[in-house]
């Protein structure tokens, strides 16, 4: 029988230069509906996105990796390539350029989490910026849609 993976299985480390890693001091959830529950084979594979549209975290640089440890049927331990996570202080206000560059990836993330009033919210805030954008208009009916 493969062995049964649960998604509470991933976890999320931040490693260091010397290879010695630590749980994040913020959390990243699971992003959308993820499959809570697979079966692992020699021909089979799994895929979850973890993500966050705001979390309070220090600033820094962050190596951050997601690794299988020994759970259930699994055994071992694998981790994937690492992420290279970069939090800087927001400053007070930004300037249009930049806030509009927030306001699309608020968006994108709100549509693969299929969080509705997130995707709208986006929308509403890049249609503020510019009555014509696109990219708002696509947001107000993709959230109509969710």
């Amino acid at each position: 029988m493969p062995p049964i993976l649960r998604i509470e299985a991933v976890q999320l480390l931040v490693r260091d230069a010397q290879g010695a890693e630590r749980p994040l001091n913020f959390p990243i959830p699971p992003v959308g509906r993820p499959t809570p529950v697979v079966n692992l084979d020699a021909f089979s594979s799994a895929q979850a996105t973890f993500g966050t549209p705001a979390a309070t975290a220090s600033p820094g640089a962050y190596s951050v990796v997601a690794c299988l440890g020994q759970t259930g049927s699994w055994h071992g331990r694998t981790c994937s390539a690492p992420v290279q996570l970069t939090v800087q202080e927001r400053p007070a206000r930004l300037a249009s350029d930049r806030q509009s560059l927030i306001d699309r990836r608020g968006g994108r993330f709100a549509l693969l989490a299929g969080d509705a009033p997130g995707l709208e919210q986006a929308g509403r805030k890049l249609i503020a910026a510019a009555a014509g954008d696109v990219e708002g208009h696509m947001y107000l009916g993709e959230a109509r849609c969710l």
